[in-house]
This record gives structure tokens, sequence and C-alpha cells, in this order.
């Protein structure tokens, strides 16, 4: 179970990253929103790296919060 919440975040995490028409990443114009993080496994703990950019506010959601 703990690998599907993983694989929907980082689907979720890749909705916010795309390509404009020439195939360049966005966020190459100063002041965009860059979103990217690393992540280890090192048996039941996972560490996260965020290296996102020029971003205000973050919430990391994976699948096991309630409304």
């Amino acid at each position: 179970m703990k690998k599907l919440k993983l694989f929907y975040f980082i689907i979720a995490v890749s909705l916010f990253t795309s390509c404009d028409s020439d195939g360049d990443i966005t966020g190459s114009d100063p002041g965009d929103i860059v979103v990217d993080f690393t992540f280890t496994n090192d048996g039941n703990l996972f560490t996260f790296t965020n290296l996102s950019q020029n971003a205000t506010s973050y919430r990391w959601d994976f699948g096991d919060l309630y409304f």
C-alpha cells in the first residue's frame, strides 16, 4: 500500500512539471516555480529532499490526509 501511495505522489508531482512547445521544461523564466525533489529509500525509511525553486508554500500529500 505504501508503494501505491508513493506512486500516486510521484504522479501528482509530475503533473506540476511539463514541457512547453519547444520541449524545454517550464520554469526556465526567472520567477517561475520549479517543482523538483529527490528521495532515497532505506528499508521502511524514505528521505525526501526538496529542490524546488521560487515556491512560497509547500504541501506534501502522501494520500493519507483527511479533509
